[in-house]
């Protein structure tokens, strides 16, 4: 048949995967209810916009969750790199943000959130100078 009954993607917009799909097919979007946005974002999900025009079949704006991007390291990474890594990345918005356009949208404030999970000692090191964690 040639088709899917549905997609789902979490990634940045627009999405190559996303673009592809409503390239070769009509699609609808799914409008999510209230209850269900309220789970997932209770679930840890970000309330975030799809523009309108972004793909084709959904004009107007999708009202959607998403997810924020996370870097992991294990406990065999030098700490060293996680601090410098995170050091370059925050001192060069700019850059990041020519690099991808959700940067953009990237923050100190964001990327050092409390995900519930531990962090590496270098972005320990990293946040703790930054203000942004005891």
């Amino acid at each position: 048949s040639r088709g899917i009954d549905f997609y789902f993607h979490n990634s940045g917009i627009p999405n190559a995967g996303g673009i592809q799909a409503h390239l070769a097919r009509d699609l609808v979007f799914l409008k999510m209810s209230k209850r269900s946005k309220k789970g997932l974002v209770t679930a840890g999900f970000t309330p975030c916009t799809i523009p309108g025009g972004t793909y084709k079949g959904a004009p107007g704006p999708t009202h959607s969750v998403g997810t924020n991007g996370i870097l992991f390291a294990t406990e065999k990474t030098p700490a060293k790199l996680v601090y410098n890594l995170l050091k370059i990345a925050h001192g060069n918005p700019g850059y990041l943000s020519n690099v991808h356009k959700i940067y953009k949208k990237w923050t100190i404030k964001k990327a050092s959130a409390d995900l519930g999970i531990p962090r590496h000692s270098g972005a320990i090191k990293f946040y703790k100078e930054k203000g942004m964690i005891k």
